[in-house]
């Protein structure tokens, strides 16, 4: 019992020391950046496509919330619906090619991730499961 309970605190313990890194998010200014000063965020999109190990957490916000406040946001949404069309067909290549095209639009998308996995994983039928992401 005595070796259970040091067990637990010390899983416990970790917890603790090794908290997440949380930072509050201001729309206001991302969308004021974005607008604003629209060459350095793209620079930062470059930093992140070109897989930049010195991005803070702060850029990668910045990065993801900022997208949504750009003109390519809007656009890449009707893709997305071909995209799974394509994939419920199992035309991969066809699904494939369109992906690349969708990550141009919107390199910063979870839900392209998830569909790059799925498409991956489609030959073998393990997909997962997406539901308003």
């Amino acid at each position: 019992m005595k070796r259970t309970l040091l067990l637990i605190n010390l899983l416990l313990l970790s917890v603790c020391v090794f908290p997440q890194e949380n930072i509050k998010v201001n729309y206001a200014t991302i969308k004021k950046y974005v607008e604003n000063q629209s060459d350095d965020y793209q620079q930062l999109i470059e930093r992140f496509e070109a897989n930049d190990s010195l991005l803070s957490l702060n850029d990668y916000a910045l990065i993801y919330y900022g997208h949504s406040f750009t003109p390519k946001y809007k656009g890449s949404m009707e893709l997305w619906k071909e995209l799974e069309t394509l994939m419920e067909e199992k035309k991969w290549e066809e699904a494939y090619t369109l992906l690349k095209e969708c990550r141009k639009k919107n390199s910063v998308s979870l839900k392209l991730l998830i569909y790059a996995v799925n498409l991956a994983n489609g030959l073998y039928g393990r997909f997962i499961q997406i539901e308003h992401i």
